[in-house]
This record gives C-alpha cells, sequence and structure tokens, in this order.
C-alpha cells in the first residue's frame, strides 16, 4: 500500500517562534500516531526549518494526497463597514 503524503502549508521559515513550534509538533504528533504517513512542511525558502525537522521535509515538491494549512495567518478577513478613522479608533483625533 502506498503511503499517504500530506503537505502542511503554513507560516514557517519566518523567524516566528509560534509557527515554528506548530510546525515541530504537528510533525511529532504525526510520527506518533500516523508513523506510515509522509509529511512535507512548506514555507519560506529559508534552510533552517529542516534543522528543527526531524523526519518530515522541507519545501520538498512532490503529488501530495493532502494539502493542509496548519498554522500562521493563511486566511483572514477584513471587515469594509467599518467607517470609523484610524483616529476615531484611537480616540486621539
Amino acid at each position: 500500500m502506498e503511503k499517504l503524503r500530506f503537505n502542511i502549508k503554513g507560516a514557517y521559515g519566518e523567524s516566528n517562534f509560534g509557527d515554528d513550534l506548530l510546525m515541530k509538533v504537528f510533525e511529532d504528533y504525526f510520527k506518533k500516531e500516523f508513523p506510515q504517513v509522509e509529511l512535507n512542511f512548506e514555507g519560506e525558502n529559508v534552510r533552517y526549518p529542516k534543522n528543527i525537522l526531524t523526519k518530515a521535509s522541507y519545501n520538498k515538491k512532490s503529488d501530495y494526497h493532502w494539502l493542509v494549512y496548519g498554522g500562521g495567518t493563511q486566511f483572514f478577513a477584513f471587515n469594509s463597514s467599518n467607517k470609523l478613522s484610524l483616529n476615531e479608533k484611537l480616540r486621539i483625533g
């Protein structure tokens, strides 16, 4: 049976301790609970995340079965109905 391959995309490699820690927690969880799964983390094109990971790959191009958005601000929206100026929001003006 072919290994399931997961690509986990996040704000990894951006020198943000929280996101890099989340990457390591994901790796440790998958190694323990699903040792047969192949993991790749996708983030900034820097080298240091490879030093954090022990089994998973980093920014390896391949054909993955699953894409997971994990960590970092992947989705966000801005409310355009707010008519207050920045000064009004800060109560300066």
